[in-house]
């Protein structure tokens, strides 16, 4: 008889153990079904439904408030991405004003450069038509010197030879 208790005490504390076991999976499925409750109660909150009445919907229900919400979700991923387009041909219009600007910006300093050198150009062709103006005239005084120092180059050599004629 003992060892018929002892059993039974071994199979009664099993129960227990399994009992608690059972017990916290049900707490834990509460649990489960009172978030769901929850999220069900906050979709069906943006369709203009009580809370109350998440209790009593059918499972169709929830499927179809999930379908709308989804197609909701659909069209608002793609007017973000239609607004994601605007902003980058937004930006990329602003980026092409820009390298506008600045090849504008660089154009005249480009022509303010060429009229630099322009003037410049003008004013050493100026210098070139002084100078070979210059040079011009040196040249023509040079053979008048030329010429001068023939003559008296002449005149020296006819009364140096008349000199020496006239002493010998």
């Amino acid at each position: 008889m003992v060892l018929q208790f002892s059993v039974c005490k071994r199979k009664l504390h099993s129960k227990e153990a399994a009992l608690k076991i059972l017990k916290a999976e049900l707490d834990h499925e509460q649990d489960q079904k009172e978030h769901y409750k929850r999220v069900i109660s906050v979709m069906v909150g943006n369709h203009e439904k009580n809370p109350v009445e998440v209790d009593k919907m059918s499972l169709e229900d929830v499927l179809v408030i999930l379908a709308e919400r989804d197609n909701r979700i659909k069209s608002l991923n793609e007017k973000v991405k239609e607004l994601q387009c605007k902003q980058e041909k937004s930006l990329m219009g602003q980026y092409s004003a820009s390298l506008l600007q600045q090849l504008l910006s660089q154009r005249s300093q480009w022509n303010k450069e060429r009229q630099e050198l322009i003037c410049q150009l003008e004013n050493s062709s100026e210098q070139v038509s002084k100078l070979q103006l210059q040079i011009h005239t040196l040249e023509d005084n040079n053979e008048e010197m030329i010429s001068e120092v023939s003559s008296l180059s002449y005149d020296f050599c006819r009364r140096n030879f008349c000199q020496v004629n006239v002493t010998s």
